[in-house]
């Protein structure tokens, strides 16, 4: 067998810890993958921001999605319009290049080691087994305390481009978010650390601070990054915590494109306390499902 595969034929590695299996992986190369994802992203960025004004001035868009994000939170957050989708969703999407590059370059371990520890790399089948639970674990509820809590908050934002464009970035804005997060910060602490609990609480401080929130939205941030690092853990890849990722932010973009609700940084106890709800939900039907064998 190749030095750079582990044998996974008996028992799948934890994935938290996974690097380590590999022969090629040191400790200090995810600094090298780190530094040249911030390169390759900042240089996306760049991209991002011309292909931006770009739409801006063909479109003659009055009001500048790039000023409003410059202002910081989540009250300017526009995912509706083609610009605001590329400026707001797109731009996270360049995460996910920049690291698949960067893995490329240092080859430090192959990149299907932050999808699983199957040493299979994604499982589409997995995903959709963990998808449905989360439409009715997450979207649901979701949905319901939007349309019914919430209620009409005007009429629709979406432009035809805008619902397009948030159809194809919005998922990939979630998996990339988890491909750094639960991938690349998650399994570095994990292989320096050796305790999955250390890195999934020390991901979730990067994760948080990464989103401009009030004090209650914070906290509501830390449920979702320990959460999605529990699920990731359990699942032993990420196709189970992306899964949840998706379902729980396409519904918020949906339901406040088409005028209910809004997205903004000041977040309610209601709104922490349904996401809290929700993930310890998905966590035990996870679980049942690890322990049936349906997920590896």
């Amino acid at each position: 067998m190749p030095d750079n595969i582990p044998d996974v034929t008996k028992i799948i590695p934890d994935y938290i810890t996974y690097p380590n299996k590999f022969k090629t992986y040191k400790w200090y190369k995810p600094f090298f993958v780190g530094i040249l994802t911030a390169v390759f992203y900042f240089l996306g960025s760049i991209v991002n921001t011309i292909l931006v004004f770009i739409i801006e001035l063909i479109t003659g868009s009055k009001t500048s999605v790039l000023s409003a994000l410059a202002q910081g939170g989540y009250d300017s957050f526009d995912v509706y319009t083609a610009p605001g989708a590329i400026a707001t969703v797109g731009s996270v999407v360049w995460m996910l290049i920049a690291l698949i590059l960067a893995v490329r370059i240092v080859k430090d371990r192959p990149f299907h080691s932050y999808s699983s520890s199957s040493g299979k790399g994604w499982s589409w089948g997995i995903f959709f087994k963990c998808f449905f639970p989360a439409l009715l674990i997450c979207g649901v509820p979701n949905a319901a305390y939007i349309v019914l809590i919430d209620g009409r908050a005007g009429d629709p934002r979406f432009t035809i481009a805008g619902l397009i464009l948030c159809t194809l970035l919005g998922p990939l804005q979630c998996v990339a978010e988890e491909y750094i997060f639960r991938g690349l910060f998650m399994q570095t602490f994990g292989s320096w650390f050796k305790v999955p609990i250390i890195a999934i609480v020390l991901q979730t401080m990067i994760f948080a601070s990464a989103h401009p929130y009030n004090f209650v939205g914070v906290l509501e941030i830390w449920v979702a990054g320990i959460g999605l690092g529990i699920i990731a853990w359990l699942a032993k890849g990420l196709e189970s915590s992306c899964a949840f990722h998706i379902v729980n932010n396409m519904t918020v973009f949906y339901l406040t494109g088409f005028g209910f609700g809004q997205i903004q940084s000041q977040v309610g106890w209601r709104d922490f306390f349904l996401t809290f709800a929700c993930y310890v939900v998905y966590i035990l039907v996870l679980d049942k499902m690890s322990k049936k064998g349906w997920l590896r």
